[in-house]
């Protein structure tokens, strides 16, 4: 997420879209508490760059460990 930031910093006049909410990951060796905390802040820096959007999808994605495949 840095390097993105980084990247909308730079480059003001490019439009950067961000797919699946930038995916945080919550399973398999992730702490997902430091994870989303990561996420979380990552995602509050690069809201401030108004070339920047963000496609709200994926998050009921496996990857994301909320683990919603498992409800009724």
């Amino acid at each position: 997420m840095q390097d993105l930031t980084t990247l909308a910093k730079d480059f003001p006049g490019t439009t950067i879209i961000i797919d699946h909410i930038a995916q945080p990951i919550g399973i398999g060796e992730y702490d997902k508490d430091k994870t989303m905390k990561e996420w979380k802040e990552g995602i509050e820096k690069i809201s401030k760059f108004p070339n920047v959007y963000m496609k709200l999808s994926g998050m009921g994605m496996c990857a994301l460990g909320f683990r919603l495949n498992k409800r009724a």
